[in-house]
């Protein structure tokens, strides 16, 4: 890795993880190898990934030593729980006030404006709208991704689309 960073000027990353036969399916993850690592490679920053699933998670790994934390599942199926609170619970920033109502409806503004802009009705409303999950265990959550799915057929906008699932998000 070295010789090849100071062979070409861009930044080496490795990712590694030890997979079963020929299937998508892993070892468990052994965290004292990644802390060995740290401890072994000083010199190296190393991101821990895998079963990390809350903020107070990233936080003991980061308090027991990791450089990074990467929250994959978790922040991909409860973005609200995750992603809109690693500002002031991971770095302490204050916290911004955004509401899950703010951000469908600057979402709703982008989302229009892509929608078949490559001719052919792509992408289309089904491609563009992939935030059924961003309100994940919230109160209603469960009632509204069920009108979104049925609005689908429906809606040719993802405005038209908010407007019939009938969010129920009002913060």
């Amino acid at each position: 890795m070295l010789v090849i960073a100071a062979n070409t000027g861009v930044r080496v990353t490795v990712k590694c993880r030890i997979g079963v036969g020929d299937r998508d399916s892993y070892n468990e993850l052994l965290y004292e190898y990644y802390y060995g690592l740290l401890h072994d490679f000083p010199d190296f920053k190393f991101t821990v990934n895998g079963d990390i699933n809350t903020i107070e998670e990233v936080n003991a790994a980061r308090s027991a030593g990791a450089h990074r934390v990467m929250l994959g599942r978790a922040a991909f199926y409860n973005p609200w729980q995750t992603l809109g609170l690693v500002d002031s619970l991971v770095y302490g920033d204050a916290p911004s006030g955004i509401t899950c109502r703010k951000v469908l409806e600057e979402f709703q503004v982008y989302g229009d404006s892509v929608l078949g802009i490559y001719g052919n009705n792509k992408p289309n409303i089904r491609d563009v709208f992939k935030l059924t999950n961003l309100l994940h265990s919230k109160p209603g959550n469960a009632i509204w991704k069920r009108n979104v799915d049925a609005a689908f057929h429906e809606c040719g906008t993802v405005k038209s689309l908010l407007e019939d699932g009938e969010c129920p998000f009002h913060d």
